[in-house]
């Protein structure tokens, strides 16, 4: 007798729509986790951009900005171009908004973030001065398609902190 091994088609079948109801409850699960990292790491990275620009102003007693880019070279200009990426650099002539001039070492560089996060401020740029002078103080918008927002809050004495809250209200986008 000749033992046959293998599925038969009810089998199969029964198998391939046990797998499609999974994969169609964990599909968007994974999706929204996906979004949730991508606003995570948004935000780390321009939190220590930020921190970094703070303590390089209070160790080396200079002013450091940091600011929108667009080409990672110079500064966009606009407090609505922080999605395309961002540079953190000593500001030898304090200007403000902070613009980089010949001779100004560029710190960080930092790329455009991923199309499903727009990232706004209320500011074109941050000053952290050195010595515990008032900074510039300002808030960064980084806002996800799922409305899971959160704010970059800059006090005057260059302290970052983030929330879900801003002014009292949930971080609301335009």
């Amino acid at each position: 007798m000749r033992i046959e091994r293998g599925f038969t088609l009810i089998e199969l079948i029964v198998v391939i729509a046990v797998l499609a109801i999974l994969v169609t409850t964990a599909v968007p699960g994974f999706n929204r986790f996906v979004a949730h990292e991508r606003r995570v790491s948004t935000v780390m990275s321009l939190v220590h951009a930020l921190n970094l620009a703070r303590s390089r102003a209070i160790s080396s007693g200079r002013y450091v900005a940091v600011c929108p880019s667009v080409d990672s070279r110079t500064c966009a200009g606009d407090e609505s171009q922080w999605d395309a990426g961002w540079l953190v650099f000593i500001n030898l002539d304090p200007e403000s908004p902070p613009e980089i001039d010949e001779g100004e070492r560029v710190l960080l560089r930092h790329g455009p973030v991923e199309d499903v996060l727009e990232v706004t401020a209320n500011r074109e740029g941050f000053n952290f001065r050195p010595r515990s002078i008032r900074s510039t103080a300002g808030s960064l918008f980084v806002c996800t398609r799922n409305h899971h927002n959160e704010a970059i809050i800059i006090s005057y004495t260059g302290r970052v902190r983030t929330s879900a809250r801003y002014d009292g209200e949930p971080v609301a986008c335009d």
